[in-house]
């Protein structure tokens, strides 16, 4: 395994002006970092666990903008690195996942699709709730030639977690995610700041 990329396309869309809104201010928590980067750094976590390391490129680049709009994250992991990338200016629309190996490479495009369902009036229980998302594509060496595939991408669920949720109020169950959870992702962003500002790689502890 060597290299791991996830690209936020939630902003993959091209936009040189600043809108005038909170995630745009940085005194009000605004910024890539602190708004998306928190779900790109929990899924990271929730994949391969801990990175022993973090460095990270975080930058200003559209004019009259006052909060990142750029985020370029590695967290490492001895024999891998993991790649956590967020740009406001993006006119092309970037794989959702790309997986780099020894053996070949997955490329994956496109968001869940449950998202966009629940605005048209889809509802968790309705009929094709949670489907339609987009393969992913796998190319290997078999015997010395190419050969690439399809990956079928499982169904969306974001319902099963509001059944853990519920049943951890009601019933005392483990809470689907943990304080330690919070604290190492919030660990992770004022490294990969401080990483960007003093242009080294960090450690990463766990604060407990």
């Amino acid at each position: 395994m060597g290299r791991i990329t996830q690209y936020e396309s939630h902003f993959d869309r091209f936009r040189p002006e600043v809108r005038q809104r909170w995630r745009e201010e940085a005194s009000r928590g605004g910024g890539l970092l602190f708004d998306l980067g928190p779900h790109l750094i929990d899924q990271a976590l929730a994949l391969f666990g801990a990175p022993q390391t973090v460095s990270a490129t975080v930058r200003t680049h559209r004019d009259q903008a006052s909060a990142p709009d750029y985020v370029h994250i590695q967290l490492g992991y001895g024999e891998f690195e993991v790649v956590l990338h967020a740009s406001a200016l993006t006119a092309y629309v970037a794989p959702r996942f790309t997986i780099h190996g020894t053996q070949g490479s997955y490329v994956k495009y496109g968001l869940d699709t449950q998202e966009d369902q629940l605005k048209a009036g889809l509802r968790p229980g309705d009929d094709g709730f949670g489907a339609g998302n987009a393969p992913g594509v796998l190319r290997v060496l078999e015997d010395g030639q190419e050969v690439e595939r399809e990956v079928p991408t499982r169904n969306g669920e974001y319902v099963g977690f509001y059944i853990a949720l519920a049943d951890a109020i009601q019933n005392g169950t483990k809470f689907p995610v943990s304080a330690q959870d919070a604290v190492d992702v919030m660990t992770i962003i004022e490294l990969a700041a401080r990483s960007s500002e003093e242009g080294v790689r960090l450690p990463f502890e766990r604060i407990r």
